[in-house]
């Protein structure tokens, strides 16, 4: 069992975009003009503190936070 609580506002989903590159989103983050904020890994579980845009379709869900 994990020792840290996720608060609501880190909960979302891991990613990778159709390029490869892995990432993750935030639930409390809604579409911007159709898009899904996907911040994208920088090392192993660090994500990068700005999103880039990515179309539903071209994201692959591969996980939870929850």
């Amino acid at each position: 069992m994990r020792s840290q609580s996720i608060t609501q506002s880190q909960r979302g989903y891991l990613v990778e975009t159709s390029d490869g590159r892995r990432g993750r989103t935030y639930h409390s983050k809604g579409l911007i003009n159709g898009k899904v904020l996907v911040y994208l890994e920088t090392e192993p579980g660090q994500y990068s503190d700005k999103g880039v845009l990515c179309h539903p379709i071209n994201i692959k869900l591969v996980g939870f936070i929850d």
